[in-house]
């Protein structure tokens, strides 16, 4: 599905986030949340920028608020947001399909780094599959929240071969739009994302009773049968790539992730000051 061509990048960048983060917090835009003063999309942007297979890159958001707070605002190709993220996404898989497969990364995952990304499209690359892929999904493996990362907390899928959690990069083939429940399908999935069994059922009632049996009451599959299952129930193949990478699970939704990563972006700061 990785061809030696440059591969597109799509920030998603509509999301607002109406939780307090921090005392005096105005609801606002979650990739124009400031950590040392940067904005969270400008983390993403250095990183994405870094990344030498990434060619073309495409912000989908609100152009004229997100301009005037990025260092190099002319870099990037900008679009409007879609109501949904089920349709910002189809929005920007449509605007980059002169690309073979696009990054799908959200605005407000400002610890990801060049190297995360670099290494989730190498493990792609690398990837047998005996059917074409519509979407990658990286799998943040339990065992690798370790250091102050133990301190993140997040709900663990617990398969038969590996324990888990969703990771926040996907690499797109545009022709997932063919499928006409693509941009539905991720809506129903994202608003039930805080539980991995409701989002199971989201995907489809027959997924739901096969996750709900087979992983979290007697823990029978693997999370490749379980992906095969819910590629074949959606139409939609789907992989998912397991590494170990806790970074790319951390957005910023939570006060107890806007300090995390605070903490996270000034240590990296002071070690990058000391001589």
């Amino acid at each position: 599905m990785v061809p030696n061509r440059n591969i597109g990048a799509l920030i998603l960048a509509g999301g607002v986030n109406r939780i307090s983060l921090y005392d005096g917090y105005i609801p606002g835009y979650k990739g124009l949340v400031t950590f040392c003063g940067k904005p969270s999309i400008q983390y993403v942007l250095d990183a994405v920028a870094s990344v030498p297979q990434i060619g073309r890159v495409c912000v989908a958001g609100p152009e004229k608020d997100i301009r005037e707070r990025l260092t190099d605002q002319e870099r990037y190709e900008y679009i409007s947001s879609g109501d949904t993220p089920g349709e910002s996404i189809a929005r920007g898989l449509g605007y980059l399909n002169g690309s073979p497969t696009v990054l799908i990364i959200p605005a407000d995952l400002p610890l990801v780094t060049a190297q995360a990304i670099d290494d989730f499209i190498k493990t792609c690359a690398l990837a047998k599959k005996s059917r074409p892929v519509h979407l990658f999904w990286a799998m943040v493996r339990e065992d690798s929240f370790i250091g102050p990362y133990r301190d993140v907390k997040k709900g663990f899928n617990r398969f038969r071969d590996v324990s888990i959690c969703h990771g926040n990069l996907f690499l797109a083939d545009p022709d997932v739009l063919k499928a006409k429940r693509f941009p539905a399908l991720i809506d129903r999935i994202y608003s039930a994302r805080k539980s991995s069994a409701k989002s199971a059922f989201a995907a489809d009632p027959l997924t739901g009773i096969y996750y709900f049996l087979g992983v979290r009451l007697f823990r029978l599959f693997t999370l490749g049968r379980m992906a095969e299952f819910v590629s074949k129930s959606t139409g939609i193949e789907i992989a998912p790539v397991v590494f170990s990478r806790p970074e790319i699970a951390v957005d910023v939704d939570e006060p107890d992730d806007y300090r995390f990563v605070k903490a996270r972006l000034e240590e990296r700061l002071c070690d990058y000051q000391r001589p």
